[in-house]
């Protein structure tokens, strides 16, 4: 895999070159809510790659954490800014389940 594949979104595949005011963010690495983030993805487990990545466009903006120099998420955010597949998916309550 090329060095510009691994620096896009694995969604939009929007890249810091053509877009640098977006940041990119790796799944989480809770291999529980990764599995259901996945799911939601239509993204099969043996297709998983640690190098995927996702989008800052994808996160509303209170999950991002305030004050920091680099742009990070909080804890426990899941992107819902995603197609309507995926976001019914995630306002079915399914995935809500995880953080109780």
């Amino acid at each position: 895999m090329s060095n510009k594949k691994k620096n896009a979104c694995r969604f939009c595949l929007k890249t810091l070159a053509i877009h640098p005011g977006i940041s990119l963010h790796s799944f989480p690495s809770d291999t529980k809510i990764r599995k259901l983030l996945l799911t939601a993805y239509g993204i099969r487990g043996k297709d998983f790659k640690h190098n995927l990545k996702l989008c800052s466009l994808h996160f509303e903006e209170n999950f991002f954490k305030s004050g920091t120099v680099r742009r990070s998420l909080k804890p426990g955010s899941i992107p819902t800014k995603l197609s309507s597949r995926t976001k019914s998916y995630f306002e079915s309550g399914y995935l809500s389940l995880v953080f109780i």
